[in-house]
């Protein structure tokens, strides 16, 4: 079965894009193939960075 451009061994090509600080979130819709915007919007996780000081005081 031919693998889809979209995807590789990271994740996806427009996660990838997203994670450049000038992407814009139209272009990411185009590259994922979403009709609206506000789907493309549901997997941008970029305002959902967490710092390690964060991580580190889960303390598991």
């Amino acid at each position: 079965m031919a693998e889809d451009w979209r995807t590789n061994r990271v994740g996806t090509v427009p996660d990838a894009y997203l994670e450049n600080p000038d992407a814009r979130v139209e272009v990411a819709q185009y590259l994922a193939g979403h009709a609206r915007t506000e789907t493309t919007r549901l997997y941008d996780g970029r305002e959902e960075q967490v710092s390690l000081d964060e991580v580190e005081r889960i303390g598991i």
